[in-house]
């Protein structure tokens, strides 16, 4: 069974959630999209209010409904894949959410610019044996 995981709790959901993992191509900018784009419906149980900011609520700011939330989902208990989840349409009994994973965000951000227009400096270091050394067994940056 499908479960998605917001802020380490798993949503209340209705029913089963169909999942079908696919990949593109990375290299062809024209028709890049995210790995994966799922919408469905999610009850509004007082837990799903609140993972969701409570944004089912009367006086809720907007900029709720449209913020990104971190998500992950599971089939059992193994996790399959990671993105974010935003609400199309919500109501006291019923969220309409879509959740996104891949690359097509960082596809958005480059799509039309030139590699040299690209920042980089953050990656700015001397190839140098002692920075290779030194970097050997890190796992992160």
């Amino acid at each position: 069974m499908i479960n998605l995981k917001i802020a380490g709790e798993y949503l209340d959901l209705d029913s089963e959630v169909a999942y079908t993992i696919s990949r593109s191509d990375v290299f062809n900018f024209n028709y890049a999209s995210g790995n994966q784009t799922l919408e469905f419906d999610i009850p509004m149980s007082v837990k799903n209010s609140r993972l969701l900011g409570y944004a089912d609520e009367f006086n809720v700011d907007l900029t709720t409904i449209r913020n990104r939330i971190e998500s992950e989902i599971y089939l059992g208990a193994t996790l399959i894949d990671i993105g974010f989840i935003q609400i199309n349409n919500l109501n006291k009994n019923v969220a309409n959410i879509t959740f996104y994973s891949g690359y097509s965000n960082w596809i958005d951000l480059i799509n039309n610019k030139k590699l040299s227009e690209l920042d980089f400096t953050d990656y700015n270091h001397f190839f140098t044996e002692a920075n290779i050394v030194s970097r050997q067994n890190v796992t992160t940056g």
